[in-house]
Formats: C-alpha cells, structure tokens, sequence
C-alpha cells in the first residue's frame, strides 16, 4: 500500500476485508473502468453478506437491519 493512500478499512471477515482491500486498487483505473470495477467489488460483497447468518461473526449479524427497517444498524429488541 502508498503511503499517500490509507489503509482500507479491517472489518474482521476475512471475505470482506479481501474485497475492501481491492477498491484501492480502482483509483489506478482508467475512469471508464471504475464503474464496472465497483459493480464487481458490490456484487461480490452482496455474496458473501447474503451467506447464511451462521457464515459470519456474531458482531455482524446483530448490526444488520431487518428487511424494511427504515433505521440503519438498529433493531427492535424484544
């Protein structure tokens, strides 16, 4: 990694973490290219947090919404 450019993000999935590192790598691209770039990274990042819930970590599972929830990183508790 440049030092001019930051460190992506670690968000502790491994999957995840491999995608996020990829972006970086957008930049360098001609522009005509980045949008199908970021499409693929999306997508690939759709796969994997659209795996079954036991797939991932505890942490993540609960600061997911559910679906139509209209509050981002929040759940109703019981």
């Amino acid at each position: 990694m440049s030092e001019d450019r930051p460190e992506p993000p670690h968000t502790g999935l491994d999957p995840v973490d491999r995608v996020l590192a990829r972006e970086a790598e957008i930049a360098a691209l001609p522009v005509t290219e980045q949008a199908a770039a970021y499409e693929a990274l999306h997508e690939e990042l759709e796969r994997i947090l659209n795996a079954s819930p036991g797939s991932l970590p505890a942490g993540l599972v609960d600061s997911v919404t559910e679906p139509g929830s209209d509050a981002v990183g929040e759940r109703e508790r019981p």
